[in-house]
């Protein structure tokens, strides 16, 4: 907390990253977002982050946050996703390994309004509805990646469908066939 305070009292700095910082809590980022303008903020395995039962924590700076990084944050669910939509700026979100993320939480997220790189590696619960979905409502999406995902073609074929998107990555996404790429 005493760490938080410090780093909340330096206005200027518009990027931070905690990686598997393990006592960084949702309260902290709280604290944290009400005092600073981040442009960019990480915090990777920092699993205390987010309460999923709470307010998404970093709500005061929903004006100015453009890159969130959540990747292995267990805290973030679905109704998490909800609070995406009034970060104005925010082109781009990374939800690798959060597992408590569905459809339902892509259809919250598909709202986001210039949101342009999305990251859902290993969602196990993602499906080629959820995937059908964003690929419909995120005109602005230019890079996905959706690796070890247990979509089909039926995703790929929605996807074929945008006419932003550039960069699409696939790894490990075991139930696309050939079929899919034609």
């Amino acid at each position: 907390e005493d760490t938080i305070a410090i780093i909340g009292n330096k206005r200027c700095i518009t990027r931070l990253r905690f990686l598997f910082c393990s006592q960084v809590t949702s309260q902290a980022l709280r604290t944290l977002s009400g005092r600073m303008s981040l442009q960019r903020l990480d915090v990777t395995g920092c699993h205390r982050a987010v309460d999923g039962n709470a307010e998404f924590p970093c709500m005061a700076l929903a004006n100015s946050l453009e890159v969130l990084n959540l990747d292995w944050v267990y805290g973030v669910n679905d109704s998490s996703l909800i609070y995406m939509n009034q970060f104005e700026k925010l082109t781009a979100l990374s939800l690798a390994g959060c597992e408590s993320i569905s459809d339902k939480g892509l259809e919250a997220l598909a709202n986001s309004p210039v949101l342009s790189v999305l990251r859902l590696p290993e969602l196990a619960a993602i499906t080629d509805v959820g995937i059908e979905i964003i690929a419909s409502q995120l005109k602005f999406l230019t890079q996905l990646r959706l690796s070890r995902l247990p979509i089909t073609d039926a995703a790929i074929e929605a996807l074929s469908k945008s006419t932003a998107l550039r960069v699409l990555s696939l790894d490990g996404c075991k139930h696309v066939t050939d079929k899919g790429l034609r």
